[in-house]
């Protein structure tokens, strides 16, 4: 058996896909010197309870307050 494939509904705009016309974008970058380093650590796993204390470390994660 032969199927079609099914058209869209969605009605063309006319306009070109993008932001708007004249905005400036913005970028935020990591400083080499950070306001405040805040170290976050976890005693147990949150799923199992079993003990994380001698786990190395695998990720760091930086945040821009």
């Amino acid at each position: 058996m032969i199927f079609k494939k099914a058209k869209s509904l969605r009605i063309k705009s006319g306009k070109r896909p993008g932001g708007q016309e004249g905005l400036e974008e913005t970028v935020l970058y990591l400083n080499d010197i950070p306001n405040e380093i805040k170290i976050y650590s976890i005693e147990q796993c949150t799923e199992c309870g079993a003990s994380l204390k001698d786990v190395a470390l695998k990720y760091i994660f930086f945040v821009k307050l």
